[in-house]
């Protein structure tokens, strides 16, 4: 007998690599996967959370593709939510990491690429082409940028009040990174360093 969750994960990661495949055009990608919930034990109504890793100073034209693809292939429930520059990710990952975030880290489900993200941070990371630096440059400062920590917080207080607290989210963004940080997993997070203590 197949567990259900089990099967409902499969289903999940296969969505995710279908639209992995619909971005394999973009070769700024250093790394793809799947992390969160769905890259363990998923239960019905998560979102399928996606972790991408760019070439160094190609984020924001990468993110403006990733965005433009999901809304063309219209599932809502992947969700862009951990999106950094391989120059972040040297720093974020060789950096003093939480016990969720190295469970999820050792978790992830790599839809593309073949690294190991845990040795992303060993070196200093490959970097974009000047036209790549260009268009993410045109793409960052200020309209994509602006619109997505707008919209985000528009979305946040709206899920806040229609589903509650534990549903809420803030937007995280710099020139390197973007970051959807959920109120679950900020309280995951806090349970488990309460838990190693």
């Amino acid at each position: 007998m197949i567990m259900y969750g089990i099967t409902l994960r499969d289903a999940m990661l296969s969505r995710a690599a279908d639209f992995s495949r619909a971005t394999s055009s973009v070769p700024i990608v250093y790394l793809g996967g799947v992390s969160g919930s769905v890259s363990y034990e998923p239960s019905e109504g998560d979102d399928i959370d996606l972790f991408t890793v760019t070439e160094r100073d190609a984020l924001w034209f990468t993110l403006l593709v990733l965005l433009v693809k999901r809304r063309l292939i219209g599932d809502r429930d992947l969700c862009i939510s951990f999106v950094m520059d391989r120059a972040f990710a040297s720093s974020y990952l060789s950096g003093d990491l939480g016990p969720l975030e190295r469970r999820d880290l050792e978790h992830l489900v790599r839809l593309r690429g073949g690294t190991d993200p845990s040795r992303i941070g060993s070196g200093r990371g490959g970097v974009a082409s000047p036209a790549m630096v260009f268009l993410s440059a045109l793409t960052y400062p200020p309209w994509l940028a602006a619109f997505l920590f707008i919209k985000g917080c528009a979305v946040d207080k709206s899920v806040r009040r229609r589903f509650g607290e534990e549903r809420g989210f803030r937007v995280r963004l710099s020139w390197r990174y973007y970051i959807l940080d959920t109120v679950k997993y900020q309280r995951m997070r806090e349970r488990a360093w309460e838990g190693q203590h």
